[in-house]
């Protein structure tokens, strides 16, 4: 099972967050990619953000950097995420949980 966390972000700003992928049974592994969806809903099959390891995910040794940008967070609406790492043919969703958006008082 994914360990759980819950993303809270105000909308329209940068958030950024660390990952450190340790296996209870393998160590400390470095995967070869990583992606993250979002979704309103579990089963949703719209998503209000996705992101690789190509496009918004950074991977450094076991560490997934998620990074997002004030124009990714402006849309985002209260939902559901999870974080999905390969390494060779092994997947594993590592983090999962709720998004939570707050609206901006700052804005144009």
């Amino acid at each position: 099972m994914p360990d759980s966390y819950t993303i809270q972000l105000t909308r329209g700003d940068s958030h950024l967050l660390i990952v450190r992928w340790t296996d209870s049974e393998l160590g400390d592994l470095e995967p070869d990619s990583a992606r993250l969806q979002m979704r309103r809903s579990l089963t949703s099959s719209d998503t209000m953000l996705s992101l690789t390891d190509e496009d918004g995910l950074g991977l450094n040794g076991n560490e997934i950097t998620i990074s997002l940008t004030p124009e990714q967070t402006t849309d985002l609406l209260n939902g559901f995420y999870d974080l999905e790492v390969t390494h060779d043919d092994f997947v594993r969703t590592i983090l999962s949980g709720r998004v939570i958006v707050q609206q901006d008082v700052t804005h144009d």
